[in-house]
């Protein structure tokens, strides 16, 4: 399969970067990067769609957070 990619690329196989070379090892990190960016996103819209979905049912929090009021004694 791989070399017949290389073919239809016109890719010559003596080009081959190496797997510990810095190209490789850049695109490894470009792919993880990508990939965890990519994780990041799915994220993001799924809580956005559960806020929306709570928003509808008239449920706009799940919790609520109250912070201490502080009065000046003065």
């Amino acid at each position: 399969m791989v070399i017949r990619c290389e073919n239809e690329l016109g890719i010559d196989p003596g080009q081959r970067w190496a797997l510990n070379s810095p190209m490789c090892l850049e695109a490894f990190k470009a792919a993880a990067e990508h990939a965890y960016r990519r994780a990041l996103d799915r994220l993001s819209h799924a809580v956005v769609q559960r806020i929306l979905e709570l928003h509808k049912m008239g449920l706009p929090g799940t919790c609520r957070c109250f912070q201490p009021s502080f009065t000046n004694s003065n």
